[in-house]
């Protein structure tokens, strides 16, 4: 049985979908450290796509979505396309600032075809 996306996100733009991705997995990751001590140094990382990464917003979402699960930032790896570190954007810039400031950790994510 896999994740489902909750209705109001189906018909939405993958802005939607990736910020209830980032939410779930905080969620889920905090339920797995609360469950057993010998999980509490695990990490989960999430795929982020250069539309979602140059979005305003996106810093001030990750954070919230932390705050919401009482996950710690460094909990939180953000795999980035290598499309992102090769566009030329102030936000993008802004919001990989922001993360790692917040002590998210933004990691470039190189996908061979």
């Amino acid at each position: 049985r896999g994740l489902a996306t909750p209705p109001s996100c189906r018909a939405a733009s993958g802005r939607c979908r990736g910020r209830w991705v980032t939410a779930e997995a905080c969620r889920r990751l905090k339920a797995w450290h609360d469950a057993d001590p010998a999980w509490a140094r695990l990490t989960i990382s999430v795929n982020v796509s250069t539309r979602q990464a140059i979005e305003s917003t996106f810093a001030a979402e990750v954070r919230d979505a932390l705050e919401a699960a009482h996950l710690e930032p460094s909990a939180l790896v953000l795999e980035i396309t290598e499309s992102l570190t090769l566009h030329e954007s102030d936000a993008g810039d802004s919001s990989l600032r922001q993360l790692r400031a917040m002590g998210v950790s933004p990691r470039a994510a190189v996908h061979r075809q």
